[in-house]
């Protein structure tokens, strides 16, 4: 039985990783800040996999940031196979300067763990990193047609929000990992993989988790949509970008392991672009009832977003189907108004 280390276990995509790789069979250590974290998601796993929890253990790992964090573990788990690091920041409002929020935490804890897997941990087969579309985008650029070739071009003393600072730490994070296998590649054994979803929609792994008022980043879009006031008829032209499902994300993790042929290359999940306004025409087609913002239907299309071409990825992985932008809200929807339904 295999074995897989997941980063920033709690994290949303990484919880349907974690449940993938379970059903799968693998064993799977995850990381999360603190013992209280630990409880929790025990006592989910076990009732969602009563079986399979057996097979799966936590650490604690404080701060991602700190030299040398993740060396006890790797010295303590030398059967670890695979390392799925997804642990970074992406929620805005947090405090503290762009550099300590956003661009330290990101690369030096991408830097961190494959300096651990070099010096402590030679038998590990493959580094999965999770990185984003932000890392690939060229913001603005409509005419562009983003690929795995692609990397966004800002700098960061070009940096004067909080909005770029997420951006450009993730092609700083990335660049930084790419650079670490360019200069050890004498003394490492292990292959690269990152992969660069964008907006990332979708349900919450356990239902529960579909109650809290404010969910993560992306998935947070379609529940304020669910806020709206229905005598708003203004377009809902942001955000305006691509899209994907969490669970097809996931999959694309764990086919990382499992495909031989996928090594030292980006990946690109990526199944439609989308809009806000798109979104409500979705929610308001499913959901006859919710008394929301109708906006502007007619003029959705005329909102620009990204082109892309992700044809390399889909070869990689020998072929895929990506879940529907209308599945992705309606399968979040409805498990956003079943828990709340509760309270």
């Amino acid at each position: 039985m295999a074995k897989v280390l997941v980063t920033g276990a709690s994290g949303f995509l990484a919880l349907h990783i974690i449940g993938q790789l379970l059903s799968e069979g693998y064993s799977v250590i995850g990381t999360v800040r603190s013992q209280s974290k630990i409880e929790k998601l025990m006592s989910q796993f076990k009732t969602k996999y009563p079986e399979a929890v057996a097979n799966l253990q936590f650490e604690i790992v404080p701060d991602i940031q700190l030299e040398g964090v993740f060396d006890k573990l790797f010295i303590e788990h030398k059967d670890i196979d695979f390392v799925l690091h997804t642990a970074s920041p992406f929620s805005f409002g947090l405090e503290g300067s762009f550099d300590d929020v956003y661009l330290k935490p990101a690369v030096n804890g991408t830097l961190n763990v494959l300096k651990s897997i070099k010096n402590f941990a030679s038998q590990v087969k493959k580094v999965v990193i999770t990185s984003s579309m932000a890392a690939i985008d060229n913001m603005g650029d409509h005419e562009l047609i983003h690929t795995e070739d692609i990397w966004n071009p800002l700098e960061w003393e070009q940096v004067n929000h909080e909005q770029l600072a997420y951006v450009a730490s993730k092609k700083y994070a990335e660049k930084s990992a790419w650079d670490f296998i360019k200069d050890n590649a004498q003394q490492i054994n292990f292959k690269l993989v990152t992969i660069t979803p964008p907006f990332i929609f979708g349900p919450q792994f356990f239902d529960e988790d579909a109650s809290s008022s404010t969910l993560n980043t992306s998935a947070n879009v379609i529940n304020q949509l669910l806020k709206s006031s229905p005598d708003d008829t203004h377009l809902f032209d942001q955000p305006s970008l691509c899209a994907v499902d969490v669970r097809d994300v996931a999959n694309f993790h764990v086919l990382s392991i499992k495909k031989e042929n996928i090594s030292n290359q980006r990946l690109f999940p990526i199944a439609s672009r989308f809009t806000s306004q798109g979104i409500l025409d979705i929610i308001n087609a499913n959901f006859k009832d919710l008394n929301i913002a109708k906006g502007d239907p007619e003029n959705e299309a005329s909102i620009p977003t990204p082109k892309f071409n992700n044809d390399k990825s889909i070869k990689a992985v020998g072929g895929y189907e990506f879940i529907s932008l209308e599945r992705q809200v309606v399968d979040s929807v409805n498990q956003i108004l079943k828990q709340t339904s509760k309270l």
